[in-house]
């Protein structure tokens, strides 16, 4: 990660967002180990890292560019 990167708490809209998955989507692919887990902020509150979904979609798009299946 580079030092210059802002990192970030966001909410599920916000990783939505960025992946243009729904939640149930990243919810299963989270329990099956193929997307980052959540960080629980509170007793009915989670949050993803900002950085580590940045990461996930470049590793996609270096799987899709390697011709190799993720």
């Amino acid at each position: 990660m580079s030092m210059h990167q802002l990192v970030a708490l966001i909410k599920i809209a916000k990783v939505s967002e960025m992946t243009g998955f729904e939640k149930t989507f990243i919810y299963n692919e989270m329990a099956a180990g193929r997307f980052p887990r959540s960080i629980s902020v509170g007793s009915k509150a989670v949050r993803w890292v900002s950085t580590e979904i940045d990461q996930w979609i470049n590793e996609q798009i270096a799987s899709r560019d390697s011709g190799m299946k993720s």
